[in-house]
């Protein structure tokens, strides 16, 4: 519900950017839209993953599990920002590729 909440709010936010600027292209779109993204999505989720990914790390010597604990770490981030860019695609797929 909560995710359905934030796509409306942003669509919403979306239209009054692009009601000030008539002709957009998808990547202008796309530049609007990844910063209201990550203004107004719920960090908590991909926070607590990384505390325990960084409490894991705490001690750790053996170059092997921290070598694997940096991929873990670089996983969640791109998957954060896989999150991000999929609500804008599906927000912006309706702009133009060219004017």
């Amino acid at each position: 519900m909560t995710k359905f909440l934030i796509f409306i709010l942003l669509g919403c936010t979306l239209q009054t950017a692009i009601a000030q600027d008539k002709k957009q292209t998808r990547d202008q779109c796309m530049a609007k839209c990844l910063p209201l993204i990550a203004e107004f999505n719920d960090h908590g989720r991909h926070e607590q993953v990384l505390k325990k990914i960084q409490a894991k790390r705490e001690g750790v010597t053996d170059p092997a599990i921290l070598k694997a604990l940096d991929k873990d770490e670089a996983d969640e981030m791109d998957k954060y920002q896989d999150k991000h860019e999929k609500m804008c695609r599906d927000l912006c797929k309706y702009f133009p590729e060219t004017l």
